[in-house]
């Protein structure tokens, strides 16, 4: 694991902070007489969780950090995230901060020192470091057997050096217990955006970029990897104008079967061993030459229990200018949002018995940013104001 002692003893001090619990109302009470809701987010610029909808602050208000997944082994809470610490390396002539990138100023000077994105994960809220200060890393994913602790990210390997990230690719990697272990060779932009482990097999999904004859721009191509090694998946080509476009965006394992939640050329997808299995009908996607609603859709967050096959994702309608929850269950489709509402991030679920919990951020009907959470498909309000949703994770309360 890399150390960075100066700057991290500062931000351990200044950004993080111990279990600091809001106290309020728990509107979710009924749903959590049997059962933990934890929900992962951002909430006043910091990383928080919720508890069964009490507030937990894992780092400052205005810290400038993300918590991006969440998971319970053995009644420790585990928070996968990232902050934004002062960077040990600028470059001495870079450039100016974008609008809203936290920075330190000289006083008396015009030199700006950026930030850059530290990897950590929070144990019963108290940090462990897994980057230091020097390159850019982000978590995405978080998975937990027995004492040992895997992360999924990416990591930047080059300097930035202008607002497009040109001269700099990501690579994507996981970490075991803080140690790295590297899935792509940095030569195309890739990303790890799941993880999930079993017995002592590591599942890794995410996509990388390659290079497109079609079109002049890089495509993303849909990536798992088994304990490091690459496994091909199959994706159908050309499903809206030449459009080759796949990622992977959620893992899960049941028994011998891999299951794969994402997207192919716009079309909500799931992968079981290597085969896609399309939820949304590709021609409700838009085709040369006839006049389609265009819609395009992605599968976010799967789960598997039992015989049922749980997916939850968004769809965008582009006519109706705003994108909607989706969740699937063996392949039927419920629409868990309408306009106006608007979402403005991923959705994600947990199955809990026969039960499942789904939660979303959105822009409701008064143009006010909520986290919201649905049992099934009764809806609840977790948090209003502004905020960001990264996972969730819920848990049978132990048998008093």
């Amino acid at each position: 694991m890399k150390s960075a002692i100066g700057i991290l003893s500062i931000f351990i001090v200044l950004v993080l902070c111990s279990c600091s619990q809001v106290s309020g109302k728990k509107a979710l009470e009924p749903w959590t007489d049997k059962v933990d809701i934890y929900v992962a987010g951002d909430y006043n610029d910091a990383s928080v969780y919720w508890k069964n909808g009490e507030i937990v602050y894992l780092t400052k208000p205005e810290s400038f950090s993300h918590a991006s997944a969440i998971t319970v082994s053995d009644n420790d809470v585990y928070v996968a995230g990232y902050v934004l610490l002062p960077n040990k390396n600028p470059e001495p002539n870079g450039p100016k901060p974008a609008k809203g990138e936290l920075v330190v100023v000289d006083t008396g000077s015009n030199h700006y020192k950026p930030t850059i994105a530290v990897a950590l994960y929070w144990k019963n809220n108290k940090p462990v470091m897994l980057t230091d200060s020097t390159a850019d890393t982000e978590t995405t994913g978080i998975a937990v057997s027995g004492h040992d602790v895997y992360v999924s990210g990416f990591e930047y390997n080059g300097k930035k050096t202008d607002e497009t990230d040109h001269g700099r690719k990501a690579v994507a990697k996981y970490w075991k217990n803080g140690v790295a272990v590297v899935l792509t060779d940095g030569s195309h932009e890739a990303r790890a955006l799941s993880i999930f482990v079993k017995d002592a097999d590591v599942y890794v999904t995410g996509y990388e970029e390659v290079s497109s004859t079609v079109v002049s721009n890089n495509l993303h191509a849909i990536r798992y990897w088994k304990n490091g090694k690459s496994i091909d998946l199959t994706v159908e080509k050309h499903l809206s104008d030449n459009n080759d476009f796949s990622e992977g965006h959620s893992i899960f394992v049941d028994g011998k079967n891999v299951y794969i939640a994402g997207t192919q050329s716009g079309i909500a997808t799931y992968w079981k061993n290597g085969l896609p299995v399309k939820l949304v009908k590709g021609e409700n996607l838009h085709q040369t030459g006839k006049i389609i609603e265009p819609v395009s859709s992605t599968a976010t967050s799967i789960v598997v229990s039992g015989s049922d096959i749980y997916v939850a994702g968004t769809q965008d309608t582009l006519s109706l200018q705003n994108s909607e929850a989706k969740y699937w269950k063996n392949g039927k489709e419920q629409t868990l949002t309408h306009a106006p509402e608007d979402l403005y991030g991923d959705v994600f679920l947990s199955i809990c018995g026969k039960n499942a919990y789904i939660t979303t951020g959105l822009r409701d009907g008064s143009d006010e940013l909520v986290a919201k959470l649905w049992k099934n498909n009764s809806p609840a309000i977790l948090i209003r104001g502004t905020g960001d949703i990264g996972s969730i994770c819920v848990i049978q309360k132990p048998a008093k």
